[in-house]
């Protein structure tokens, strides 16, 4: 366990995908103990990224913006219930939302709670689906269920962004 979170960790500090971990431990673990080792893992390389990011890129980044005049509108959507639902989304980096953060005025706080409550769904789903397809005679109905969902909400999504 400790070496999954070390690995997750890891990854989520570097960029790198972080769902071939999260999906070997709802295999190996079980469902609840792969949920809570992977949301571990996320929360935690996480906040280092954000914090090594917000303390030792910092002034450079800030000067980038500066010189587009981005910084207000940036704030304007580093908001803590916008980095929740940033960080809720399966499949997607996290190292550009932790970036935008990491440069706005949002506190450390709000930024470590956004991520707390965000990683939830996004872990949840990640690992209930590589758990599922690993004992798919089990849980085929459910893992059917899933990806007719999803495919639902990105058709909904795409159908709202033409509109």
């Amino acid at each position: 366990a400790l070496i999954s979170i070390f690995m997750i960790t890891v990854t989520d500090m570097t960029g790198l995908p972080s769902i071939p971990f999260l999906t070997v431990n709802g295999a190996i673990f079980g469902l609840v103990p792969g949920l809570i080792i992977s949301w571990v893992g996320e929360v935690l390389g996480t906040e280092l990224s954000f914090l090594i990011l917000r303390t030792g890129l910092r002034r450079q980044a800030i000067h980038v913006i500066s010189r587009h005049h981005l910084r207000n509108q940036l704030d304007k959507y580093s908001r803590f219930s916008t980095l929740a639902m940033a960080r809720s989304i399966p499949y997607i980096p996290n190292v550009p939302f932790t970036a935008i953060a990491a440069v706005s005025h949002l506190s450390q706080k709000d930024h470590f709670l956004a991520t707390v409550v965000g990683k939830v769904p996004r872990v949840v789903i990640e690992v209930l689906l590589g758990h599922d397809l690993i004992h798919l005679s089990q849980h085929g109905g459910r893992l059917m269920f899933w990806v007719v969902l999803t495919v639902l909400i990105c058709y909904c999504w795409h159908r709202h962004q033409q509109a």
